[in-house]
């Protein structure tokens, strides 16, 4: 297993999040080309986790024995770094690193190298500084490097640990890591490949420094890995009906709820997917009245007959294997959870130290005891890895959910691996039978999860779904046809394919599309490829002769541009990874156009179906014939689709009860394929008709008069709030302004008159209450009131009779 591993099989080891597929290789520009790799913040709402990758090659190579190949060499862990008493002897660690499933656009913040320090010799007493440096140099491998083929490496290190003083600097049976964070993001841009190496800074002197670290063949383990911290997204606001917190989130009144939410992500980037859930208890695993998700369910096998304590009855350390043959593959599709069928109805494990690794592999045969010998030559991918992961079982199937990196083939047998160290959750039992095409085979107790051989091996089928988060547009099946990635290299082409809108279930903006192929590994290459996507009003059969007639009068839309464009096989599945700029709406046939200049070999058949709703048309070269025709074939076909809303409405599947309490999570994913954290809100659906109450209204001044300003104003108030008061006249609505429980409305009239007013006022609910008012409108100028009149008459009379009767007793 000393070989360069395909790009495919890098094993990735997260901490807490999701990664998606691995893009295709761009080596030139693309229609929207991504910028270089950089090292990022943190998001101010999200949060940053890590995924562990481990080595995919290393060995030492040492001075005095320049020729000598160390492959096989475990001494002590097999990675060598000092030298020998007197300066006669210099070892060095060579280590490769696959990134192949790291996406180029995660957000990178940190990246360390990580090596277990095993033992350590000296003699004379001694630490010197040891640095990790970067090499361009990927071409080395570790069944063939010595000291004289070793490549060229930086002359400044990466990182170099130097302190505390000696002889503490290091100390056996403790981990060791080095900031390579820089060398990390060159090889993203670049090949994907990185090479390191790990030795001592000045390599002088005459002390004896030895330091044996463990590699990955080595029995001892823990072997050296890479540890990458990332960004991933997050939620800061989910709200019901607009409403974040209480008291108005406790009285939703609508039985159909809109939920939206703020996603946190990196600038430049978006939300891919999300989901959404609502149910009846805080903790998740009770009653679901609504699930929203992008996923199918495939069943390899169910109803079985016997439970068994392995292994998630066991509270032991378990490494275990089952193997489900190529027959039982239900689906081709990346798989986003397991689902293990127990006996237990409800349940919760806790796996300590939990790692998952799937792999697909041609044999049908059952397993054997080597568990590496499983692999048949490959390097299963690790979908997930956690300290401690808890899994809950609801009507009696266990899920797990896993890292979105593993392409289930339907070409292959499924190998499913898990490891841990310890179960302090529920003891479950799986349930199995014997015979029905699956095998086991597994070791458990002290120093099972890193052992290599199994004492355990059954014929047994335990009863698993996974859940496939692909749109399958036609499965694969059928006869393989060589077009359009096996037409003849050196030639261009142009390759339609068509799929009735019926085939497809969803509308969105797609991501990715995968062709299922009978090669696990094989890719090829274009010249200037160029990817069109349309929505054709086309219907039946393409015109094989005028390909342009097929775009119905419409233009499409160019998705790839790219000097050079290799298109990657994900193990029996290749991929074209297209700029997100098409939203299909599914109103009408997806056509696909490839066109390019020419082509490299390897060539590639993939799954054709005949007669079940695709079409294509071709314009190429194939086996030194050159071909301009249509026909009813069509290749099988999965897309990733682009979910980016940011509201969803209650489905009402299951009816909102009055009064009841309800729980909601939503969780998203950016661009990556990285999952958030749920976000969780509390809800109460509770009607309410009462409405708001009010005092007045009042006039000022009443009378009001022409050209001088009027204010009418309320005082409103409601338990809950108010949400809005307006002030009606004359079939016009104005917002009243508020300060307190007082609104007011303040208008200058123009003409004389009688008005007659409504006020309506909104609770924080929506439920009305209104009012009416009237208030009269005279001219301005002197203007004295009939009554005022007659009482100023009066008054001016009996001053008059009083001043005659003081005049008379006066004479």
């Amino acid at each position: 297993m000393k070989n360069r591993l395909l790009a495919l099989m890098l094993v990735l080891m997260f901490s807490v999040t999701t990664l998606s597929v691995l893009p295709v290789t761009m080596n030139a520009t693309t229609l929207a080309a991504r910028p270089a790799l950089e090292v990022r913040n943190t998001l101010a709402d999200g949060e940053t986790y890590s995924m562990k990758i481990p080595v995919l090659e290393d060995e030492s190579v040492t001075q005095n024995h320049p020729t000598t190949n160390y492959d096989g060499s475990e001494f002590q862990g097999g990675l060598w770094v000092g030298r020998d008493a007197g300066g006669s002897m210099f070892s060095r660690s060579w280590i490769k690193f696959d990134l192949a499933h790291v996406p180029c656009e995660i957000a990178i913040t940190r990246a360390v190298y990580k090596a277990y320090l095993n033992v350590e010799y000296n003699v004379t007493g001694g630490d010197e500084p040891i640095g990790v440096y970067y090499s361009e140099d990927d071409s080395w491998a570790d069944d063939t490097i010595t000291w004289n083929t070793q490549p060229v490496f930086s002359v400044d290190p990466e990182d170099v640990i130097d302190s505390p003083a000696d002889p503490d600097m290091f100390v056996p049976d403790e981990w060791y890591e080095w900031d390579v964070t820089s060398s990390v993001i060159s090889a993203l841009n670049e090949d994907k490949v990185l090479s390191l190496v790990m030795k001592e800074v000045a390599e002088t002197g005459t002390r004896q420094t030895w330091k044996y670290f463990i590699e990955r063949e080595s029995v001892l383990n823990p072997p050296t890995h890479l540890e990458i911290e990332y960004v991933v997204p997050g939620i800061n606001t989910l709200a019901v009906d607009g409403h974040t917190s209480s008291p108005l989130i406790d009285y939703i009144q609508s039985d159909a709820p809109d939920f939206s939410w703020n996603p946190v992500l990196q600038s430049g980037d978006f939300q891919s997917d999300f989901q959404l859930e609502v149910w009846n208890n805080s903790i998740y695993n009770d009653t679901m009245f609504m699930q929203e998700k992008h996923s199918t369910v495939g069943t390899f096998f169910s109803g079985a007959a016997l439970a068994n304590s392995r292994p998630f009855g066991t509270d032991d350390e378990m490494r275990f294997q089952f193997k489900y043959t190529q027959p039982l593959v239900p689906k081709t599709g990346l798989i986003d959870k397991l689902f293990f069928e127990m006996s237990e109805e409800s349940g919760t494990i806790v796996l300590e130290n939990l790692s998952i690794f799937l792999l697909g592999v041609d044999s049908v045969t059952d397993l054997t005891s080597s568990f590496e010998g499983n692999y048949e030559g490959r390097e299963p991918i690790q979908v997930l890895y956690r300290e401690s992961y808890t899994a809950t079982t609801k009507n009696n199937w266990l899920e797990l959910d896993i890292e979105n990196t593993y392409i289930l083939s339907m070409s292959t047998s499924l190998i499913v691996e898990v490891r841990f160290t310890n179960n302090t959750g529920d003891l479950l039992h799986a349930m199995q039978t014997t015979g029905q095409g699956g095998s086991v085979a597994y070791e458990y107790g002290t120093g099972a999860q890193t052992a290599t051989t199994a004492t355990y091996l059954y014929t047994r089928t335990h009863g698993l779904r996974v859940e496939l988060v692909t749109d399958t547009i036609l499965e694969a099946g059928g006869t393989k046809n060589w077009l359009p990635f096996g037409a003849d290299d050196g030639y261009q082409g142009r390759f339609q394919l068509k799929y009735n809108q019926s085939l497809i279930n969803h509308e969105g903006i797609i991501d990715k599309l995968y062709f299922t192929t009978g090669v696990f590994a094989t890719e090829t290459t274009y010249e200037n490829l160029s990817v069109y996507l349309l929505e054709t009003p086309v219907d039946g059969f393409l015109n094989g002769t005028v390909l342009n007639e097929n775009y119905g009068g419409l233009t499409p839309t160019l998705v790839l541009s790219a000097d050079t464009y290799t298109v990657q096989n994900l193990g029996y599945t290749l991929v074209i990874d297209v700029n997100n700029i098409f939203y299909y709406t599914n109103s009408d046939d997806l056509l696909i156009e490839l066109r390019w200049d020419s082509k490299e070999a390897p060539g590639i058949s993939t799954d054709r179906l005949s007669g079940q709703g695709g079409y294509r048309a071709y314009d190429l070269r194939y086996a030194s014939v050159d071909y301009l025709e249509g026909d009813n074939l069509a290749n099988a076909l999965y897309v990733d689709f682009i979910y980016d809303t940011t509201s969803f409405q209650y489905c009402s599947c299951f009816p909102l009860v009055n009064g009841t309490e309800y729980y909601l999570r939503v969780r998203i994913s950016d661009s990556t394929g990285v999952w958030s954290n749920w976000a969780t809100k509390t809800f109460k659906y509770e009607v309410l008709t009462s409405a708001p109450e009010w005092e007045g209204p009042i006039n000022d001044p009443n009378p009001g008069v022409v050209g001088t300003p009027v204010t009418v104003s309320i005082n409103v108030t409601y338990f809950l709030g108010v949400d809005s008061v307006l002030f009606e006249m004359a079939g016009t609505n104005h917002s009243m302004t508020g300060a307190g429980d007082t609104y007011e409305y303040t208008w200058t009239p123009s003409t004389a008159a009688n008005v007659t007013y409504t006020i309506y006022m909104e609770s924080a609910i929506g439920t009305w209450s209104s009012v009416l008012g009237d208030l009269s409108i005279i001219q301005g100028g002197i203007s004295v009131d009939p009554m005022l009149l007659a009482i100023i008459g009066v008054a001016a009379l009996i001053i008059i009779i009083v001043i005659v009767i003081v005049m008379k007793r006066k004479k």
